[in-house]
């Protein structure tokens, strides 16, 4: 379900950003909220009345991916939700929302273990009602804060003569012509690393009873070797590609983005290593759970660093196309890191057990096939021509990655 999820979102990332250039940011925003928040209901309802089966959960993943995949995790809002929060709009509120309810959800189920919350909460059967109750609630102030505007819009001249142009150049809008394949290939690849290392301290957490063995702790060792490794490689190439993908999307260097983001990501990478190892070193003494439970949940929060970056970027983009062009390297960031985590998962579970089972291998490869697909359409993505820019009379870049 998880490699459908991946390609479903990968898929439809920039159609919704291209239709989202046309019909106006508010109105694609609103209509995927929309179907998000009724397929969050429909998760609720089977989490609370047991109505889960193999071809409702397969849908509801399916219907996931071609509507933006998860609010939090994958592409299509995230690009939407970054236009939206310059410090003059009212919009930087909301954006927040999805965040801290997932958060929230997440020390929910950690203090649930503790019956910290009165014994409300447990992880087996509550988790999951928790979170999308959470985030059901966060769609619908936003979806009612979005609607007047988003109306408005559709409903606009200017915005009906958009649609009848785009109808009429629809067949030809993903011409592939990728500029800059390097720059793409080490960022994606340095996204794939880095979320490699995310699932570790939860696997720990969730598999606390093995670290009695001596297998294990040798395996401990070597993987924070490993963090190590990666956290380097990461910041080696991803000053380099980030550099030039943002000269590339605005035709100039932006000096103090530049700085700001190669800062957050030599913090945040190295304080997510920093926040792992001590995960492993920390013993699994009941005295030190609470301890395990605020590292975990800290370095949770740096798992998105390469999208907030990219968010971050966006809000410089005022030129028409950048949008589209930020969704598909949004989308396509996120498929990958979501790759990455499976892969890790599978690896660890495998090491935990020090035999894994044929699925497990299975899933590896199957796995490692998606991410070769991903690469190549990262790769595939080509560029779209507006002449919006030079109507304007703006001879800056308008090639949509």
């Amino acid at each position: 379900m998880t490699i459908l999820r991946i390609l479903f979102t990968l898929v439809s990332i920039g159609w919704w950003g291209r239709l989202g250039d046309v019909w106006g940011r508010k109105p694609v925003l609103l209509l995927v909220g929309l179907f998000l928040l009724v397929l969050d209901a429909c998760l609720i309802c089977i989490d609370r009345y047991k109505w889960a089966n193999a071809p409702i959960l397969l849908t509801l993943s399916v219907l996931h991916g071609l509507f933006g995949g998860h609010a939090l995790l994958y592409g299509i809002l995230h690009a939407y939700v970054a236009d939206c929060t310059s410090l003059s709009s009212r919009f930087g509120k909301f954006s927040t929302l999805f965040a801290v309810a997932y958060v929230t959800a997440i020390m929910a189920i950690q203090f649930g273990d503790f019956n910290t919350w009165g014994g409300q909460i447990h992880p087996e059967n509550s988790y999951p009602f928790v979170m999308n109750a959470l985030i059901l609630a966060a769609n619908l102030l936003w979806i009612a804060t979005i609607l007047p505007e988003s109306l408005q819009t559709i409903g606009s001249q200017e915005r009906r003569d958009i649609v009848s142009d785009f109808s009429a150049e629809f067949p030809y809008s993903f011409a592939a012509s990728p500029p800059h394949r390097q720059s793409y290939l080490i960022l994606g690849l340095s996204v794939f690393l880095y979320s490699l290392t995310l699932d570790f301290p939860y696997l720990k957490l969730a598999y606390e009873h093995l670290w009695q063995y001596r297998h294990f702790s040798d395996f401990a060792f070597f993987y924070a070797m490993y963090i190590f490794g990666v956290t380097a490689v990461t910041l080696v190439y991803i000053y380099p590609g980030l550099n030039r993908l943002l000269k590339h999307i605005y035709g100039k260097e932006l000096q103090s983005l530049l700085y700001i983001t190669r800062r957050l990501v030599q913090y945040s990478v190295s304080l997510d290593a920093f926040l792992a190892l001590l995960v492993i070193a920390i013993p699994t003494t009941e005295p030190a759970r609470l301890v395990h439970l605020f590292f975990t949940s800290v370095s949770f929060l740096f798992t998105g660093v390469i999208p907030a970056l990219f968010c971050f970027a966006s809000l410089q983009a005022t030129q028409a196309g950048h949008t589209s062009r930020l969704a598909v390297l949004f989308g396509t960031l996120a498929a990958i890191q979501e790759v990455g985590r499976t892969i890790s998962t599978s690896f660890i579970q495998g090491a935990l057990y020090r035999s894994p089972s044929t699925g497990q291998l299975k899933i590896m490869y199957i796995v490692m096939a998606a991410f070769l697909i991903l690469t190549s359409m990262l790769l595939g993505l080509g560029k779209l021509q507006t002449d919006i820019a030079t109507e304007d009379g703006d001879d800056r870049r308008t090639d949509v990655v």
